[in-house]
């Protein structure tokens, strides 16, 4: 059994009519209470603020954007601060009115496909450093000022940073709007050459070096130099030591240079690292430049005191294996040429098994052998021996020199 529906079409009709007809009114109550936010786009900024020149510039393009193309820009006000880096200056300022642009000062000619009024603010760094109440003596490359626009339109309304979402203020790939209102060119100096890197790398890899080493002190600038006064490398010693060498300071690649550190005899130090001095133009001489961490230096010989003594004596009233084992003040390093020298006068050879083992701490070393007189085992009885280790040091290089005498009753 079929069943047929059917629709009566003039019904369906008006009730269409009457859906699109209240609909219509909807629509247009919305639109009528919408608003639309306004932009300050920016094209494009060029950054010259030079601290060793007042008339460096500062400037950044501007196109207006709003509901109605740009018309309905009344000004943008310009507030300035400064962001004191290093606090060794003048001291962080607030932002305060800096200037007024007028809307006239946009114009029609957006070097953008938008057609959109385009302005451009442009400042020198004097003009900056009075607002802030700041002299060039006072100011480095640490620091930065921080320039906000606020975008102000004909029917009062303000549009800045504070109230812009990240929509609007979003850079990078997906930044349509790419108004970010507020900015912090930071100060550069092309005059001034600056060390961004100093750095201590040490043979033995531990920060720790001795007078055995020689080590490579890396010195990377923000430039490739050509040096019209060669920087000046001193070292400050807490223990007073004068018996160190740095090396000269060489040119390994562009930017990179390396000089080497020759630690002195003393037992224990701390040095730190100086670069100053230097120039790439006359009068401009280079800001100084520390070693991050101060460095230690490590002399100090390991010394050990005998620890327990085994002997093992066999059925037939021989000795048949002599254990020492010898504790130690620093840390040890394993090393494949480690071996050890025994002297006696209560016998001439030892066992054709002997063995040295460095415990897992590294801090004791125990020695294994078969002490001989003639080819055959000692009898049990008190004997003495000498006892020198070879090609054994710490971990910063120290050998182990002493000699240890030991008795077995």
């Amino acid at each position: 059994m079929r069943i047929f529906k059917y629709i009566n079409t003039s019904l369906w009709i008006c009730g269409v009519l009457l859906i699109a007809s209240c609909s219509d009114q909807v629509i247009d109550d919305v639109l009528e209470n919408v608003t639309s936010g306004a932009i300050l786009r920016n094209l494009g900024e060029t950054n010259n603020l030079d601290v060793s020149d007042p008339s460096t510039t500062y400037s950044i393009q501007l196109e207006a954007q709003d509901a109605s193309g740009g018309s309905l820009l009344q000004e943008v006000r310009v507030n300035v601060g400064f962001n004191d880096g290093d606090d060794t200056g003048t001291g962080d300022v607030a932002m305060t009115a800096f200037t007024v642009i007028p809307a006239s000062a946009f114009t029609d000619t957006s070097p953008t496909t938008n057609g959109l009024p385009v302005g451009t603010f442009s400042t020198t760094l004097e003009d900056l450093m009075t607002h802030v109440g700041t002299t060039l003596t006072s100011i480095s490359t640490a620091d930065n000022f921080i320039i906000d626009f606020e975008m102000v339109l004909t029917d009062g309304r303000v549009f800045n940073r504070g109230n812009a979402t990240g929509d609007i203020t979003r850079t990078g790939r997906f930044s349509f709007f790419n108004s970010q209102f507020r900015y912090n060119p930071v100060l550069g100096d092309r005059n001034r050459l600056v060390v961004n890197d100093l750095s201590i790398k040490d043979n033995n890899g531990l920060g720790t070096l001795n007078s055995g080493s020689s080590d490579t002190v890396f010195v990377t600038f923000d430039r490739t130099p050509t040096f019209v006064t060669a920087p000046t490398i001193t070292r400050t010693s807490t223990a007073g030591a004068t018996d160190d060498v740095i090396g000269a300071l060489t040119q390994l690649e562009d930017e990179d240079y390396f000089f080497i550190y020759t630690a002195g005899a003393t037992a224990t130090d701390t040095i730190s690292f100086t670069v100053t001095g230097g120039s790439v133009v006359a009068g401009f001489i280079m800001s100084d430049a520390d070693l991050d961490d101060a460095y230690v230096i490590d002399n100090v010989t390991p010394t050990g005191i005998i620890g327990d003594i085994i002997v093992r004596i066999n059925e037939l009233g021989s000795v048949s294996d002599v254990s020492v084992t010898i504790n130690f003040s620093e840390t040890l390093k394993e090393s494949e040429s480690a071996s050890f020298n025994i002297s006696s006068t209560d016998f001439n050879g030892m066992g054709s098994i002997t063995s040295l083992v460095l415990d897992d701490l590294g801090s004791s070393i125990t020695i294994n052998f078969f002490p001989t007189q003639g080819g055959t085992n000692i009898d049990d009885n008190p004997f003495s021996f000498d006892l020198t280790f070879v090609g054994i040091s710490d971990l910063v290089g120290n050998s182990v020199s002493n000699t240890f005498t030991v008795d077995v009753f």
